[in-house]
């Protein structure tokens, strides 16, 4: 479970680094984002699929693009779902709470959907107050 934290973290780092940039990350407290229960049923259809890290943006705005790694994040229908680096996954399960995605994993916790569409995955992470990009991988 400490591998996702690690994941995601090194690769924010890893991004601001390689840019000679430095961010300072806080955790935002999760806030409720009501929504109806059929939207609720529609956003899940609507990240099912393996999506892959594009890019990070921080609290300042500054956007950097993921060069290093290939980090993925896979929705399944069923409320499960996986993430890693290449090959190596971890294993979790989520439930849709209006807009927000609430995980098993404690350190990934509580995402929220800024915009889902076939081309892009937008989530707020509350855990490091950072936008995390995907796009959906082809590969």
């Amino acid at each position: 479970m400490n591998k996702i934290i690690l994941v995601i973290t090194a690769t924010a780092m890893l991004a601001a680094a390689s840019c000679g940039a430095s961010h300072t990350y806080t955790v935002t407290p999760v806030t409720p984002v009501p929504t109806s229960p059929a939207d609720e049923v529609a956003l899940r259809a609507a990240i099912a699929g393996e999506w892959q890290n594009w890019s990070t943006i921080y609290a300042d705005g500054k956007e950097e693009k993921e060069r290093a790694l290939r980090v993925f994040l896979v929705f399944n229908p069923d409320g499960t779902g996986n993430q890693g680096i290449g090959t190596t996954r971890t294993r979790f399960t989520y439930r849709i709470e209006g807009k927000n995605i609430v995980t098993t994993d404690p350190n990934m916790s509580v995402l929220r959907v800024e915009n889902v569409s076939k081309t892009e995955l937008r989530m707020f992470w509350y855990h490091l107050s950072v936008t995390l990009v995907y796009r959906p991988d082809f590969n």
